[in-house]
């Protein structure tokens, strides 16, 4: 198919502004006199060449006020922040066990307090048990490096 100047031109966002591959508001008017008999349906090929150019600019995204950037933080740390749900599994009077995907945490009347768990391999023991809890999410986030929330 014939197309305009017989060339690709890149639909990458640059910010090289002397890529002769760019198509600029220049280019789109010489387009439209090229073809204008119907200036509306141009024939102009595009391709992003963003990975194989040597020359490929990048744009950083600027944040137009310190609030947006709250707002924008903010949303993306309740989009990656996911809770450690434990589940009450076992309960009788010797011994309460509660689990999540991974984590175990278990109370034994012997011992009096609460063991956690990754897998089978105890990793310590706390007298409380939000303690526990909040001591397997932050295992759980150093060996993953995610961040966590507790439920």
């Amino acid at each position: 198919m014939m197309c305009y100047k017989d060339m690709t031109f890149c639909s990458a966002v640059c910010n090289n502004k002397d890529c002769s591959r760019q198509f600029t508001k220049e280019q789109s008017e010489g387009a439209k006199r090229w073809w204008s008999h119907d200036p509306e349906n141009v024939p102009v090929a595009f391709s992003d060449f963003s990975d194989t150019c040597e020359e490929y600019d990048q744009p950083v995204r600027r944040l137009a006020t310190e609030r947006d950037a709250a707002r924008v933080a903010k949303l993306e740390a309740t989009v990656r922040v996911k809770p450690l749900v434990f589940t009450l599994c076992h309960c009788n009077k010797n011994r309460m066990e509660w689990r999540s995907d991974q984590y175990v945490i278990e109370w034994t009347h012997a011992s009096a307090c609460y063991s956690y768990c990754f897998g089978t391999e105890q990793l310590g023991w706390e007298t409380n048990f939000d303690i526990a809890a909040k001591a397997l999410v932050k295992y759980h986030e150093k060996r993953n490096r995610k961040k966590l929330k507790c439920l």
